[in-house]
């Protein structure tokens, strides 16, 4: 819409643009916070990497972690190619902006543990400096979690008859592909082969979605 009011504590989210670059700034920093959350409990404790991996079942993982599970299997029938509206764009936004955060949030860590390393005198002084630094890693289990959620969205977004949210479904997969290639790349590889056979008369629509 042209004109929407925020309550007044969600204006630092969103800038002085234009209305439609408002609402993508707004969507990029929801998902940045929607994304910090994840490993965190609600008493802003971290939950261990060790309970996170060893642990079974969802009430292992943290409050973070299952408020975002939760969201996206609310948001996941959106996502239908067949159920295009007003809704389709703003989500596909979505979509590329958790992937993204996700992966800047991994990356992030992987840096860090890399400079404890190779530097610790540095590592700690830039903790100092920075402190969340000291909890941006994410329990395996919880990563792994989110990559499930997130991947049927990607495979979805794929088939948008919207040209921007199929290539935000495409960035979406990258960016995962970076996080976890040998736990994403297969099951879209099997989907491009089969889309792309010159046997599959009846997949030729999802040819340009394959490519």
């Amino acid at each position: 819409p042209r004109s929407r009011g925020f309550p007044a504590r969600l204006k630092s989210f969103v800038g002085s643009g234009s209305s439609y670059q408002e609402g993508i700034d707004f969507v990029s920093k929801v998902s940045k916070l929607v994304v910090f959350t994840v490993g965190k409990d609600d008493n802003s404790s971290m939950v261990s990497s060790e309970l996170g991996s060893a642990a079974g079942g969802e009430g292992s993982m943290s409050s973070g972690a299952k408020d975002i599970l939760r969201f996206l299997s609310f948001v996941a029938p959106y996502f239908n190619p067949s159920n295009s509206g007003p809704w389709t764009f703003p989500l596909g936004a979505l979509l590329h902006y958790l992937s993204y955060e996700l992966c800047h949030r991994i990356g992030t860590t992987a840096g860090v543990r890399v400079l404890e390393q190779s530097h610790p005198k540095l590592a700690k002084n830039l903790q100092l400096a920075e402190p969340y630094l000291a909890c941006m890693e994410i329990p395996s289990r919880e990563i792994v979690g989110i990559l499930d959620a997130l991947l049927p969205l990607c495979q979805q977004a794929l088939y948008s008859k919207n040209g921007h949210v199929s290539r935000a479904g495409e960035s979406a997969l990258l960016y995962l592909t970076q996080i976890d290639p040998a736990h994403i790349a297969p099951p879209f590889l099997d989907f491009a082969t089969r889309a792309l056979d010159v046997s599959s008369v009846n997949l030729s629509h999802q040819a340009p979605a394959a490519l």
